[in-house]
């Protein structure tokens, strides 16, 4: 019985850490700007961060969850501007959960600074 205890202390554990690293995406999400000036629509995002190093973290799946969570609690703040709607809203999803699960499968797979660079460099959203 006490290595099932371990096993729930350790998920509830994860899922705690995965909450603040929702919490701090969301807090994040106050910072944006426009990259161009002609171009209001290409924004820098603050709350990118958060997420990509939760998909380093935890894996690419919960990346993407805490990713698509941020999202959508971003979306009924009354402050948030930048989504055209829910068109917007599934835009940025797929631009954030491609970015996260590039990035978080290629660091999965090579745990190290040289594999953080690689997924860092081919998941990035520039491209």
């Amino acid at each position: 019985m006490p290595e099932k205890n371990l096993n729930v202390k350790s998920r509830t554990m994860k899922l705690a850490k995965m909450g603040r690293m929702l919490a701090v995406a969301v807090i994040c999400s106050f910072v944006r700007f426009p990259i161009l000036p002609a171009a209001t629509y290409l924004q820098f995002e603050l709350s990118d961060i958060p997420i990509l190093i939760a998909g380093f973290v935890f894996g690419p799946l919960p990346g993407l969850v805490i990713g698509v969570a941020s999202i959508v609690l971003n979306s009924f703040m009354p402050s948030f501007t930048g989504n055209d709607g829910v068109y917007g809203i599934i835009m940025h999803v797929l631009s954030t959960g491609s970015y996260v699960l590039t990035a978080g499968l290629i660091y999965s797979r090579k745990h190290s600074r040289l594999g953080a660079g690689l997924a860092l460099k081919l998941g990035r959203k520039d491209v």
